[in-house]
């Protein structure tokens, strides 16, 4: 119940706003807010950078998150080399996968793009869920865009989930309820056969 008496209407919680506790409390409820609106997309950054310095992955489309990689690979990165799925135009509606197209591996394409685009204030990044990713611990984030498109969509948004354990991306999607790309390095990772490149 109210008083007159300063000492019983004063909570623990409770500062004189010219005082430097209050100043020192406002300084970090405004910094809190500022890291909340403007995420750190430096872990991404990281993980892109660290795919990049194995110089062997591939990216698989998969069905789930969960699904392990199986078929082909869309993309395949070897040393300087980058091998994408080579696409060829049947009909209006009937585009089919036909080999891979070689050209040069751009190392820090997708580190240097995210970071620019977070320097200009047009990208964010957010932590997610955590989850696991064939059986490995990844922590989760949102990469998307400050300001929302159409009917207030962000179609480039994607999640990602990077591993624990190596720093290293393991998936990402841009509807994880969709499934998504999976990441897979080392030994596993050979190129395509020379009869399947087209150029």
């Amino acid at each position: 119940m109210p008083t007159n008496d300063p000492e019983m209407n004063h909570s623990p919680f409770s500062v004189a706003s010219d005082s430097p506790s209050f100043r020192a409390l406002a300084l970090c409820v405004l910094a809190t807010f500022a890291g909340i609106v403007h995420a750190d997309c430096k872990p991404v950054i990281a993980a892109y950078g660290k795919a990049d310095a194995t110089k062997r992955f591939a990216i698989y489309a998969v069905d789930s998150l969960d699904q392990a990689p199986k078929g082909e690979p869309m993309f395949v990165t070897i040393g300087d080399a980058k091998y994408s799925e080579h696409d060829v135009q049947k009909g209006p509606l009937n585009i089919v996968k036909d080999g891979y197209t070689k050209g040069g591996a751009m190392a820090g394409f997708e580190a240097n793009s995210l970071r620019t685009d977070e320097q200009k204030g047009k990208i964010k990044c957010a932590p997610t869920a955590d989850r696991k990713i064939g059986g490995e611990a990844a922590v989760g984030y949102h990469v998307g865009s400050t300001e929302s498109g159409p009917y207030g969509l962000d179609p480039g948004a994607y999640d990602i989930w990077i591993s624990r354990a190596t720093g290293l991306p393991l998936v990402y999607s841009l509807d994880p309820d969709s499934g998504g790309f999976r990441y897979v390095y080392g030994d596993q990772v050979i190129a395509p056969a020379t009869s399947k490149i087209r150029n």
